[in-house]
């Protein structure tokens, strides 16, 4: 692919953690527009990332336990995630941005993330391939089901062991507090 790069170093796993320098791990992975493994965002010092040109993750995103830094994940030329979305107890993350991104092939769990009231999952039409607890949203500041999720909520896609409703009120999701 012309104009593409692909993350393959360290089997493929890209990681930014408690002890990195976030302003040079982010530089590096803007480079990318693709990473063959998986992307963890856990512990780190970041307060912004913009992924422009990340189109498609081969294995799991976890974006977690950033308790007082980020507050934006941009990644808008998304498109793909090969396996689950997991985002948790990150307390000043408000937006989180993929708004191109159409397929996450294993479970989507938001869950507390007490400021995040923006979630951008606009095209979003397939998630997890088995059906199952694919869909777990809970704690975080808004009801996050409300937000463009409802071209996943069809008659046949499982949300917690129930069947979702064009407007998801089959599943128990939770403002903070309740």
């Amino acid at each position: 692919m012309v104009g593409e790069l692909t993350y393959t170093a360290n089997d493929g796993n890209f990681l930014i953690g408690q002890f990195d320098n976030c302003t040079a791990r982010i530089e590096e992975l803007q480079k990318y527009t693709y990473i063959t493994r998986n992307l963890r965002i856990s512990s780190s010092d970041c307060t912004r990332l913009e992924l422009n040109l990340l189109k498609g993750i081969g294995g799991s995103v976890d974006v977690s336990l950033n308790y007082n830094q980020l507050s934006t994940f941009n990644a808008n030329q998304l498109q793909s995630i090969g396996g689950g979305l997991h985002v948790a107890y990150n307390g000043q993350l408000s937006t989180f941005n993929a708004n191109q991104l159409q397929s996450i092939g294993g479970k989507l769990h938001v869950y507390g993330n007490y400021q995040l009231d923006t979630l951008g999952f606009g095209a979003v039409n397939r998630i997890g391939s088995n059906g199952g607890d694919s869909l777990y949203m809970r704690n975080n500041k808004v009801n996050l089901c409300s937000v463009a999720l409802k071209s996943v909520c069809t008659s046949t896609t499982p949300v917690q062991g129930k069947q979702c409703s064009v407007s998801c009120a089959a599943a128990a999701f939770s403002q903070p507090g309740v």
